[in-house]
């Protein structure tokens, strides 16, 4: 005899149907929890905001703050969230596309594409120049603080 290996759910002698993929708050769960979906809606949401603002932060009168404020507010807020879940169960392939995709819109930002119009600016001096940490330390800076959040509301 074959065991059923969908389980089957009842609330109050309801049934509940079985679904392959169920979303919840913009993350999506599929029947094996995998997050793979959850990092690439993370990246297009992403390509999405920075073509939204890529007039407005090639505009040479607008200045480095200002479009450094846009990507923290905007951008970096999209590549974080959920970032939780995807960053600790699929962090290699998502994490590296992410950092990817940090260091062209920073490039962009602080513009520091090329230096002399023949090497491309080192990703310290990006960082450096931006003021900010890369994409995974800031992400486990901010997962440090939440945990020790939780463990003071005991």
């Amino acid at each position: 005899m074959k065991k059923s290996k969908i389980l089957n759910l009842s609330l109050r002698d309801s049934d509940i149907p079985f679904k392959n993929r169920i979303k919840y708050l913009e993350v999506t769960f599929n029947r094996l929890f995998k997050f793979n979906e959850l990092g690439r809606f993370a990246k297009s949401k992403v390509l999405r905001i920075k073509g939204m603002f890529s007039k407005l932060l090639i505009n040479r009168h607008l200045s480095q703050r200002a479009k450094l404020l846009i990507y923290r507010v905007c951008i970096r807020s999209a590549m974080l969230y959920g970032f939780p879940i995807w960053f600790t169960i699929y962090p290699t392939k998502v994490m590296v596309e992410m950092e990817i995709l940090e260091r062209n819109c920073l490039r962009l930002f602080v513009n520091a594409n090329f230096q002399n119009f023949v090497k491309r600016y080192s990703n310290s001096v990006i960082y450096e120049r931006a003021k900010v940490q890369p994409l995974s330390s800031y992400a486990l800076n901010l997962l440090d603080r939440f945990v020790n959040r939780l463990a003071n509301h005991g």
